[in-house]
Protein backbone atom coordinates (compact mmCIF):
# COMPACT_ATOMS: atom_id res chain seq x y z
CA UNK A 1 0.00 0.00 0.00
CA UNK A 2 1.15 3.81 -0.63
CA UNK A 3 -0.12 6.78 1.57
CA UNK A 4 -1.46 9.52 -0.18
CA UNK A 5 1.11 11.62 1.19
CA UNK A 6 3.41 9.63 -0.01
CA UNK A 7 1.65 9.52 -3.21
CA UNK A 8 1.66 12.90 -3.33
CA UNK A 9 5.63 13.29 -2.55
CA UNK A 10 5.83 11.26 -5.71
CA UNK A 11 3.91 13.52 -7.89
CA UNK A 12 6.14 16.20 -6.46
CA UNK A 13 9.01 14.57 -7.04
CA UNK A 14 8.58 13.12 -10.84
CA UNK A 15 7.28 17.17 -11.63
CA UNK A 16 10.52 18.08 -10.05
CA UNK A 17 12.42 15.80 -11.99
CA UNK A 18 11.19 15.99 -15.44
CA UNK A 19 11.27 20.12 -15.01
CA UNK A 20 15.02 19.83 -13.81
CA UNK A 21 14.89 20.67 -9.93
CA UNK A 22 17.90 20.35 -8.00
CA UNK A 23 16.32 18.60 -5.35
CA UNK A 24 14.02 15.80 -7.12
CA UNK A 25 16.03 13.25 -5.68
CA UNK A 26 15.09 13.70 -2.09
CA UNK A 27 11.49 13.88 -2.68
CA UNK A 28 11.22 11.15 -5.56
CA UNK A 29 11.49 7.26 -3.92
CA UNK A 30 14.31 5.22 -6.51
CA UNK A 31 15.11 2.64 -3.76
CA UNK A 32 13.44 -1.10 -4.43
CA UNK A 33 10.64 -0.26 -2.26
CA UNK A 34 10.37 2.70 -4.15
CA UNK A 35 10.11 0.93 -7.13
CA UNK A 36 7.85 -1.23 -6.76
CA UNK A 37 4.85 1.14 -5.14
CA UNK A 38 5.08 3.18 -8.10
CA UNK A 39 3.37 1.00 -9.43
CA UNK A 40 0.53 1.82 -7.31
CA UNK A 41 -0.20 4.88 -9.55
CA UNK A 42 -1.98 2.53 -11.28
CA UNK A 43 -4.24 2.76 -8.90
CA UNK A 44 -4.81 5.86 -9.37
CA UNK A 45 -4.59 6.26 -13.08
CA UNK A 46 -7.53 3.99 -13.73
CA UNK A 47 -10.22 5.05 -12.17
CA UNK A 48 -9.38 8.17 -14.79
CA UNK A 49 -8.78 6.10 -17.46
CA UNK A 50 -12.36 4.45 -16.66
CA UNK A 51 -14.43 7.72 -16.38
CA UNK A 52 -12.77 9.40 -19.34
CA UNK A 53 -13.74 6.53 -21.37
CA UNK A 54 -17.23 7.28 -20.14
CA UNK A 55 -17.27 10.81 -20.82
CA UNK A 56 -15.82 10.26 -24.00
CA UNK A 57 -18.16 8.12 -25.25
CA UNK A 58 -20.76 9.80 -24.51
CA UNK A 59 -19.49 12.74 -26.09
CA UNK A 60 -19.52 10.76 -29.33
CA UNK A 61 -22.87 9.79 -29.01
CA UNK A 62 -23.98 13.85 -28.94
CA UNK A 63 -21.57 14.78 -31.75
CA UNK A 64 -23.24 14.94 -35.39
CA UNK A 65 -20.87 12.80 -37.22
CA UNK A 66 -20.93 10.01 -34.40
CA UNK A 67 -23.37 7.30 -36.20
CA UNK A 68 -20.31 7.33 -38.79
CA UNK A 69 -18.47 5.67 -35.60
CA UNK A 70 -18.54 2.51 -35.74
CA UNK A 71 -16.97 1.86 -32.29
CA UNK A 72 -20.13 3.35 -31.07
CA UNK A 73 -21.44 -0.08 -32.34
CA UNK A 74 -19.66 -0.97 -28.59
CA UNK A 75 -22.04 -1.26 -25.83
CA UNK A 76 -20.62 1.45 -22.81
CA UNK A 77 -19.23 -1.45 -20.81
CA UNK A 78 -16.96 -3.36 -23.27
CA UNK A 79 -15.96 0.00 -24.46
CA UNK A 80 -14.78 0.61 -21.19
CA UNK A 81 -13.45 -2.47 -20.37
CA UNK A 82 -11.14 -2.60 -23.78
CA UNK A 83 -9.83 0.95 -22.90
CA UNK A 84 -8.79 -0.03 -19.48
CA UNK A 85 -7.37 -3.35 -21.00
CA UNK A 86 -5.75 -1.13 -23.93
CA UNK A 87 -4.64 1.25 -20.97
CA UNK A 88 -2.79 -1.54 -19.12
CA UNK A 89 -1.30 -3.11 -22.06
CA UNK A 90 -0.15 0.31 -23.02
CA UNK A 91 1.63 0.83 -19.97
CA UNK A 92 3.37 -2.00 -19.90
CA UNK A 93 4.91 -2.28 -23.74
CA UNK A 94 6.33 1.59 -23.46
CA UNK A 95 7.66 0.87 -19.87
CA UNK A 96 9.30 -2.64 -21.54
CA UNK A 97 10.61 -0.32 -24.43
CA UNK A 98 12.11 1.80 -22.33
CA UNK A 99 13.93 -0.28 -20.17
CA UNK A 100 14.93 -2.15 -23.49
CA UNK A 101 16.88 1.04 -25.39
CA UNK A 102 18.23 1.57 -21.85
CA UNK A 103 19.63 -1.54 -21.84
CA UNK A 104 21.16 -1.61 -25.34
CA UNK A 105 22.34 1.78 -24.77
CA UNK A 106 24.31 0.96 -21.78
CA UNK A 107 21.69 2.63 -19.45
CA UNK A 108 20.31 -0.16 -17.61
CA UNK A 109 21.85 0.27 -14.20
CA UNK A 110 19.39 3.60 -14.09
CA UNK A 111 16.06 1.32 -14.40
CA UNK A 112 14.83 2.07 -10.98
CA UNK A 113 14.73 6.03 -12.23
CA UNK A 114 12.96 5.21 -15.56
CA UNK A 115 10.58 3.01 -13.70
CA UNK A 116 9.73 5.06 -11.00
CA UNK A 117 9.80 8.74 -13.41
CA UNK A 118 7.59 6.51 -16.15
CA UNK A 119 4.87 5.39 -13.52
CA UNK A 120 4.47 8.40 -11.63
CA UNK A 121 3.85 10.87 -14.36
CA UNK A 122 1.13 8.70 -15.86
CA UNK A 123 -1.74 9.82 -14.11
CA UNK A 124 -0.36 13.72 -14.04
CA UNK A 125 -0.62 13.09 -17.72
CA UNK A 126 -3.88 11.65 -17.80
CA UNK A 127 -5.45 14.08 -15.64
CA UNK A 128 -4.32 16.39 -17.57
CA UNK A 129 -6.83 15.50 -20.63
CA UNK A 130 -10.34 15.95 -18.42
CA UNK A 131 -10.93 19.52 -19.15
CA UNK A 132 -11.02 19.05 -22.86
CA UNK A 133 -12.99 15.44 -22.48
CA UNK A 134 -15.18 17.41 -19.81
CA UNK A 135 -16.02 20.30 -22.24
CA UNK A 136 -16.29 18.31 -25.36
CA UNK A 137 -19.01 16.04 -23.10
CA UNK A 138 -20.79 19.10 -21.75
CA UNK A 139 -20.76 21.04 -25.72
CA UNK A 140 -20.93 18.25 -27.98
CA UNK A 141 -18.83 20.31 -30.15
CA UNK A 142 -15.40 18.35 -30.75
CA UNK A 143 -13.81 21.40 -32.12
CA UNK A 144 -14.24 23.63 -29.01
CA UNK A 145 -12.85 20.87 -26.75
CA UNK A 146 -9.37 20.47 -29.19
CA UNK A 147 -8.26 24.26 -27.79
CA UNK A 148 -7.61 22.29 -24.20
CA UNK A 149 -6.31 19.12 -26.15
CA UNK A 150 -3.20 21.31 -26.93
CA UNK A 151 -2.33 22.64 -23.27
CA UNK A 152 -2.36 19.09 -22.20
CA UNK A 153 -0.73 17.37 -25.04
CA UNK A 154 2.23 19.87 -24.18
CA UNK A 155 2.00 19.05 -20.46
CA UNK A 156 2.46 15.51 -21.94
CA UNK A 157 5.19 15.83 -23.96
CA UNK A 158 7.44 18.26 -21.79
CA UNK A 159 7.14 15.49 -18.43
CA UNK A 160 8.03 12.55 -21.06
CA UNK A 161 10.75 14.55 -22.07
CA UNK A 162 12.28 15.61 -18.92
CA UNK A 163 11.83 12.59 -17.27
CA UNK A 164 13.31 10.90 -20.35
CA UNK A 165 16.42 13.07 -20.49
CA UNK A 166 16.75 12.33 -16.79
CA UNK A 167 16.36 8.78 -16.19
CA UNK A 168 17.96 7.85 -19.63
CA UNK A 169 20.78 10.48 -20.10
CA UNK A 170 19.37 10.93 -24.05
CA UNK A 171 20.40 13.40 -26.67
CA UNK A 172 17.89 15.60 -27.82
CA UNK A 173 17.55 13.52 -31.32
CA UNK A 174 17.02 10.71 -28.98
CA UNK A 175 14.83 11.87 -27.02
CA UNK A 176 12.39 12.83 -29.80
CA UNK A 177 12.61 9.23 -31.09
CA UNK A 178 11.69 7.62 -27.60
CA UNK A 179 8.57 9.70 -27.31
CA UNK A 180 7.19 9.48 -30.99
CA UNK A 181 7.82 5.42 -30.48
CA UNK A 182 5.80 5.44 -27.01
CA UNK A 183 3.41 7.49 -28.84
CA UNK A 184 3.34 4.82 -31.95
CA UNK A 185 3.24 2.03 -29.04
CA UNK A 186 0.01 3.73 -27.53
CA UNK A 187 -1.82 4.25 -30.96
CA UNK A 188 -1.21 0.63 -31.76
CA UNK A 189 -1.75 -1.44 -28.73
CA UNK A 190 -5.52 1.22 -28.36
CA UNK A 191 -6.28 0.28 -32.37
CA UNK A 192 -5.36 -3.32 -31.84
CA UNK A 193 -7.33 -3.53 -28.06
CA UNK A 194 -10.46 -1.69 -29.44
CA UNK A 195 -10.42 -3.92 -33.12
CA UNK A 196 -10.45 -7.12 -30.64
CA UNK A 197 -13.40 -5.77 -28.76
CA UNK A 198 -15.53 -5.07 -32.05
CA UNK A 199 -14.56 -7.89 -33.67
CA UNK A 200 -15.40 -10.17 -30.43
CA UNK A 201 -18.64 -8.08 -30.24
CA UNK A 202 -19.56 -8.50 -33.58
CA UNK A 203 -19.40 -12.48 -32.84
CA UNK A 204 -21.19 -12.19 -29.44
CA UNK A 205 -23.51 -10.10 -29.88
Amino acid sequence: MISLDDAARQFTGVWKMAFSADDWRRDLDRTEDGVFRSFWAMAFTAPLVALFSVTSFRALLKNAAAPDLAVLDLPLSVFVSAKLVSFALEWTACLTFLLVVARAGGAGRRAADIIVGYNWIQPITVAAQGPAIALIAATGDVGIGGFLVLPALGLSLALYWGVIRKSMETAVGQTMALIAALYVIGLSVDAGVTAIAMAFFASHP
